[in-house]
């Protein structure tokens, strides 16, 4: 879900920093910010994963070349 709230935000509504101030701003960007935070816990358990199976198959190659 990206941020939509200030697509069609025109003047006088949007103006030179009101992304510090706009409530529908803040609340879009911390449901983007929570769901980034799933996204990346996701990413570095595949991460992690991907890792941890590559080293497993690297030491039994190297094993069972001498």
């Amino acid at each position: 879900m990206k941020i939509k709230c200030c697509k069609d935000c025109v003047a006088p509504k949007r103006h030179p920093g009101c992304h510090g101030v706009c409530p529908e701003y803040l609340y879009e960007k911390a449901l983007w910010e929570e769901e980034k935070k799933v996204i990346r816990e996701e990413h570095r358990r595949f991460t992690e994963l991907y890792e941890q199976r590559s080293e497993g198959v690297r030491k039994a190659l190297k094993h069972r070349r001498r």
